[in-house]
């Protein structure tokens, strides 16, 4: 049934959901349990690849959003964490050969595009245009694009994030925020990071609070609140994994096999004698 409304958890909107799902979880599983596939996914350039689909989704939604006259610079920019993180991505890529400047980008990533692709997941902003608006299809397309390669690059290169990968993702925001910030102020109608105007969803309680320094104070408790339950997340995760890995190693042979086995040997030798 198509919804050329966007009706949130409509039917459209859950198979969006559901089908993010299954091909996250299909990438988790492969990443993590078949390490010669993960190998040859490395040899062919995937996280290339990826952030390359990435760029080009967003690229289209810039050209259609122009030629419609959907929007302009007030929403168009890349001054999101969303479209920041192409950046990151790039830089990534960039620095294979440099694993320390690297790893603490993936600490960046993962917490940007998990976070900005779950949020939008769920409240995603589609102009109100549902099922097959093109609109649409590329917001899902291009959130489940991030949730794909941020769940790819953690889980491919084996990363460990410690309790401080937090403060190294957030102090990253910190510093893009000032700039943010200018941008909002100098053009009319932009609201990027939400600054400026009303938030929908479960964060619409920060509307109370006109632009300053408390409702900064209350978007950063959040951002950090927010980041520290993808870390929790992401140990579970590990812990469940580890457990489940160790699993079939602890498996002993059956106590009356191994009995068996030895009383034959002792009759063999006293046959002999």
């Amino acid at each position: 049934m198509l919804e050329t409304d966007f009706i949130p958890l409509g039917t459209s909107h859950l198979v969006a959901i559901v089908c993010t799902f299954l091909i996250t979880t299909t990438i988790y599983y492969i990443t993590t349990k078949n390490e010669r596939v993960c190998k040859k996914l490395r040899e062919i350039h995937l996280i290339w690849i990826l952030t390359l689909a990435l760029i080009g989704v967003h690229l289209a939604f810039v050209v259609y959003c122009l030629k419609s006259g959907l929007t302009g610079l007030e929403y168009l920019l890349p001054l999101h964490t969303c479209e920041l993180s192409m950046f990151l991505l790039v830089a990534y890529c960039l620095t294979e050969r440099k694993p320390q400047i690297q790893k603490h980008i993936t600490y960046i990533l993962y917490y940007w595009l998990m976070l900005g692709g779950i949020v939008s997941l769920f409240m995603p902003d589609t102009f109100g245009f549902g099922f097959p608006h093109f609109i649409f299809i590329q917001t899902f397309i291009y959130h489940g694009l991030q949730l794909i390669i941020g769940v790819y690059i953690t889980a491919s290169q084996k990363v460990q994030l410690p309790a401080f990968s937090i403060l190294v993702a957030y102090s990253a925001l910190l510093v893009v925020l000032p700039f943010v910030a200018l941008v909002d102020s100098k053009i009319d109608g932009a609201n990027y990071m939400f600054l400026n105007e009303n938030v929908e969803g479960i964060f619409s309680f920060i509307n109370a609070y006109q632009f300053g320094p408390i409702r900064l104070l209350i978007m950063s408790i959040c951002v950090l609140l927010a980041f520290s339950i993808l870390w929790i997340c992401y140990w579970l995760l590990a812990i469940l994994r580890s457990r489940l890995s160790s699993r079939p190693n602890s498996i002993k042979k059956p106590r009356s096999l191994s009995c068996t086995r030895t009383s034959r040997n002792f009759l063999s030798r006293k046959t002999h004698e």
